[in-house]
Order: structure tokens, then C-alpha cells, then sequence
């Protein structure tokens, strides 16, 4: 859903981009988002601008740039930013990650169920749901069929 979310603003912007001259017209490559390595650099980010340089004509950097200049306004993202050779990454935005929690326990009260886990990873956000109950022989979602 973040993910998803993040790669349709950046598609709107590079059309944005190329619609205002900022780009030259060129055919995008898929946008993928992935998390960062490293929390200092974020919570997501794309390497399109890299991708995109060559069919830009302009440098990586540049690339990106213009690529944040004509992105959308989201509540989703707290802030975006070029990074050197042409990396564009994400944070999250505080009120909308706690809005999101507020709204899962909201749920989970609404239809007692409890919440429960632990610090087991790192980063920003981390969802893991798991619904207990019984399911009819044979129809069952498993993730080793995912």
C-alpha cells in the first residue's frame, strides 16, 4: 500500500515534470520503491531519476530534482530529497503514521481484538496482523503459497 502510494506520486510527478519542460518527453521506467538501507536516509526511496537519466539527457541529480519539484502534496510523506548520484527518498509523515495506528486500534477495540507484539525490528513502521480463528479444511491462506 506505502509503496504503491509513493510510486503513483512520483509517476504523477515526472508527468508533471515533462508537461512543464523541467523533463523532456521519454517513457518512465516502472517505479520501484524500496526501503532504505539506512534509517538516516529515510524510510523509502527510488533510484528512477538513475534510471531516467539517460532518456532525460540530464544528470541523475538533476533528474531527481526535478522529479521532487513537481510532486505532489501528500499527507503520506513528511519530507522528500534528492540524494547524490541520484537517489530520491522518503519519510513518512509523523501524524500520518500515528493516525494509522489510532485507526488500527481503533479497529482491533471496535472488534475486540487485541494488539499485542514487541520491538523485534527495526525502523519507522512495521505491521504484522494476524487474525486467530477457525477456517473449513482445505481453505486456508498460507504465506508458503504465497
Amino acid at each position: 500500500m506505502i509503496r504503491n502510494a509513493i510510486a503513483h506520486l512520483v509517476t504523477q510527478a515526472i508527468q508533471a515534470a515533462q508537461a512543464a519542460g523541467a523533463l523532456p518527453a521519454f517513457e518512465p521506467p516502472v517505479v520501484e520503491i524500496n526501503r532504505t538501507k539506512d534509517p538516516k536516509h529515510g524510510d523509502y526511496t527510488t533510484s528512477v531519476a538513475l534510471q531516467s537519466a539517460k532518456p532525460a539527457r540530464q544528470a541523475p541529480l538533476a533528474v531527481a530534482q526535478a522529479i521532487i519539484a513537481h510532486m505532489p502534496a501528500s499527507d503520506l510523506l513528511g519530507s522528500v530529497e534528492a540524494a547524490p548520484p541520484g537517489f530520491i527518498n522518503f519519510r513518512l509523515d509523523d501524524a500520518w503514521l500515528a493516525a494509522l495506528a489510532e485507526g488500527l486500534l481503533a479497529l482491533a477495540d471496535a472488534h475486540g481484538c487485541a494488539l499485542v507484539g514487541g520491538d523485534t525490528t527495526a525502523g519507522p513502521l512495521n505491521l504484522c496482523l494476524t487474525a486467530m480463528g477457525e477456517v473449513p479444511a482445505g481453505q486456508a491462506l498460507r504465506r508458503d503459497a504465497a
